[in-house]
């Protein structure tokens, strides 16, 4: 990947995380005082209690923020991951491609030099072969390669000379 999170969004989420507990701290406190209260209609309309359910309210509404928030950036990382992989996987493709490409170039090339080449060469030292047990002249002068087949043709070119010298 061209670019690696490192540990910034481990300690975000761990940040996040910790405000998360720290909500939940607070809720689970005020809710804890409520179970005190009981359900008397004083305490219901005295307004003893209504202070202590909005403060309830507004620390869950900060919850459910947190939450959101966080989830949101889970689904954003998400989002950057899956686009890392599928450019990943396009130039993985790509890379195939274009080495299967280059393969089969090389092959057609190796199958141009091996017919232009050997087979030339293997031909003529066929016909030079055939023209010498006749006894005829070569068709073929030796070529000036140093692998085995110009060794080859310089041989039978050698054989014809020292049967025409004796």
């Amino acid at each position: 990947m061209e670019r690696e999170p490192g540990a910034t969004p481990r300690q975000q989420k761990l940040v996040r995380l910790g405000q998360i507990r720290e909500t939940v701290r607070q809720e689970m406190t005020l809710l804890e005082g409520l179970r005190a209260f009981t359900r008397d209609e004083a305490g219901l309309s005295g307004g003893v209690l209504n202070p202590q359910l909005e403060q309830s309210k507004l620390i869950m509404d900060k919850l459910r923020t947190q939450v959101r928030e966080m989830r949101d950036h889970e689904e954003q990382l998400l989002a950057e991951r899956l686009a890392d992989i599928r450019r990943v996987r396009r130039r993985d493709y790509v890379t195939i491609a274009a080495a299967l490409l280059l393969g089969l170039i090389t092959r057609g090339v190796v199958f141009w030099i091996f017919n232009r080449r050997v087979a030339r060469s293997v031909r003529h030292l066929t016909e030079n072969v055939r023209r010498l047990r006749a006894g005829q002249p070569l068709p073929h002068s030796p070529s000036a390669a140093l692998d085995d087949l110009g060794h080859l043709e310089r041989a039978i070119a050698d054989l014809e000379n020292n049967s025409q010298a004796q």
